[in-house]
């Protein structure tokens, strides 16, 4: 294995570990992927000696980020940003550790599965695989097992990794690993919140999401995910874990639809050239909501906890779903938030969703065609969240036995409207702006106060509805209003 296989951020690395007469290698998961053939972004290294001392300088090198993760265990990292294509901007962590141990064979010893146990010693030419447990040969068998039988109960967020990392790579745990994971569960809530928190995220990032959450079942979500289950509830468990895992599974094949984007359209013009651009989609459902964390993985846990909630529920028909969740719900959804510690905008966003997953169900009973005023007013109460909802809504579906029923039919032409309108008719979702505030006060002397902004939403809805288009008529009818 060649050093320039990994790119110029590798030799970067060791020539500045040359400069300061150190020995740096890179373990892990790089190392593993990199024998997998898979893509290798992040870069974990070891460095016989002072790591924060090779992160600084790598990072004004390459005019990175360098942050100090923990001082006491000398660990840093440094962030690179580049783009790797006209969407999402792809960013490399290098994260940088003292080796633990005498020797870089005993720092392997330490680490938690055999597969993530391997190390290249950057200095040699060409590039060695130190394997002292066993790793290559659980690559090459395609299994997750532990490097020693404490493992997992040193640190239980590895039960979590293990099944994220079986997912990922299509292994199979191996039979005492899985007890040790089985055994370990309860002292998941002994962890940060944080490395649950990201644990869990990658995992909802997968496209086998609902395996996971099968696998997770009972022994671990409570642990994870307290307020939405609980063990007392386990002895209905696997029926409730079933339904939820559905959903998920319905949310992926939903969002794939809509990204490649015919769902969008409209049967009278289907094969006809719209305005969504390649990538509409999966830029919307990708955009970041705080930094790395995308909104997407949000709508998969907002989905899961949701999900758990209506799972309970004997039946599931549009007509019942059209009733809001109560205060209750919303509440298990602030608390969860808060337990894994997410950011105030993730917060709103799961608020926003938990609150208004009602509103297209309304929509849908005893109407043939939605009017560009419920349109409006739809996308006005979701505030910025109204995709998802739609998105979410068509997946529920497969909650019911029958999913293909004449309601659940207006519910789908309801969503693919409501879908279709917000890609394509920017007028009707967010009017342009005819008068504003100083208007009202300045021209129609209104008092400054709630009245202002209720004039204002009155034009907008006249607007939606074709009664106003210029500025002149809305003078003209908030004259005659008052």
């Amino acid at each position: 294995m060649d050093r320039q296989a990994f790119g110029p951020l590798l030799t970067a690395a060791q020539d500045i570990a040359d400069e300061l007469g150190l020995e740096l290698f890179l373990v892990g998961g790089a190392v593993r992927d990199a024998l997998l053939k898979r893509p290798v972004h992040d870069l974990d290294f070891v460095v016989n000696g002072p790591s924060d001392s090779i992160a600084r300088a790598l990072a004004n090198r390459l005019r990175g980020h360098f942050f100090i993760l923990d001082s006491e265990h000398q660990t840093s990292r440094v962030i690179v940003p580049q783009v790797s294509d006209g969407l999402n901007e792809r960013r490399n962590t290098l994260d940088f550790a003292a080796m633990r141990g005498d020797s870089i064979e005993d720092d392997l010893r330490s680490r938690d599965f055999t597969i993530n146990a391997m190390a290249l010693r950057l200095a040699s030419q060409p590039l060695r695989v130190i394997d002292p447990c066993g790793g290559r040969a659980d690559l090459n068998d395609s299994v997750i097992r532990v490097v020693h039988d404490e493992s997992v109960i040193n640190d239980p967020i590895r039960a979590l990794r293990a099944i994220r990392l079986a997912l990922e790579l299509g292994f199979s745990i191996d039979p005492f690993t899985a007890a040790l994971i089985r055994e370990a569960s309860p002292s998941i809530r002994s962890i940060s919140a944080e490395r649950i928190r990201d644990e869990l995220f990658n995992l909802l990032a997968l496209e086998s999401a609902a395996e996971g959450i099968q696998m997770l079942g009972w022994s671990m979500l409570p642990y994870i995910l307290p307020h939405h289950f609980s063990q007392q509830d386990s002895f209905n468990g696997q029926a409730s874990i079933n339904r939820v895992s559905k959903v998920i599974s319905s949310l992926d094949t939903v969002e794939s639809t809509l990204a490649d984007q015919e769902w969008l359209f409209p049967p009278s013009t289907t094969g006809s050239a719209i305005a969504v651009t390649p990538g509409s989609i999966k830029q919307y459902l990708g955009r970041s909501l705080v930094y790395d964390r995308p909104a997407d993985v949000m709508h998969h846990l907002v989905a899961l906890c949701a999900a758990s909630t209506l799972s309970s529920r004997i039946s599931l028909t549009p007509k019942e779903l059209s009733t809001p969740l109560d205060d209750r719900a919303i509440d298990r959804m602030d608390q969860e938030c808060e337990t894994l510690k997410l950011s105030n905008a993730e917060k709103t966003y799961a608020r926003k969703i938990t609150a208004s997953l009602h509103l297209p169900f309304q929509l849908s009973i005893g109407i043939n065609d939605l009017t560009q005023l419920e349109i409006y007013r739809y996308f006005r109460d979701t505030a910025g969240v109204g995709p998802e909802i739609c998105i979410l809504s068509l997946a529920f579906a497969e909650l019911v036995p029958h999913p293909h029923s004449a309601d659940w039919s207006v519910l789908v032409s309801t969503c693919h409207e409501l879908l279709y309108h917000y890609w394509h008719s920017p007028k009707v979702i967010e009017p342009d702006m005819l008068v504003d505030g100083h208007d009202l006060m300045q021209t129609l002397s209104v008092e400054p106060g709630p009245r202002i902004g209720q004039l204002l939403e009155i034009i907008r809805e006249e607007q939606v509805k074709g009664t106003i288009s210029t500025r002149d008529e809305a003078f003209s009818f908030l004259h005659d209003l008052n």
